[in-house]
């Protein structure tokens, strides 16, 4: 059985499934293929989630075309718990920086 993350949302299954079945797809093709009113735009934020988190990967740099990765696949098959999955993104520790800490670059 699969145990997906607290980040995780019933796209990103979705989109997993997808791309086990594809060798690859973009998130265009993706819209497409899936019934439903997740538009485009969420799509491609799912995939760049997923990517972040290492599940889905693009097929070189900077492609906007992607393929699932090992640890993907892993967790398709109910291998890898997404709870031993890093959440993606910046993580913030402690409140935020006062203005006067934030670092400050100039031009010249």
């Amino acid at each position: 059985m699969r145990q997906s993350a607290p980040w995780m949302v019933q796209l990103d299954e979705r989109i997993l499934e997808h791309l086990a079945s594809h060798s690859w797809a973009a998130p265009d093709t993706m819209t497409t293929a899936f019934t439903g009113t997740d538009s485009r735009a969420t799509v491609w934020a799912r995939c760049r989630r997923l990517s972040e988190a290492g599940l889905i990967g693009p097929l070189w740099p900077h492609s906007r075309m992607y393929e699932i990765t090992t640890s993907g696949q892993l967790y398709l098959d109910g291998e890898l718990n997404a709870h031993d999955v890093p959440a993606p993104g910046p993580v913030r520790v402690g409140p935020p920086p006062q203005k006067h800490e934030r670092p400050c670059y100039t031009l010249g």
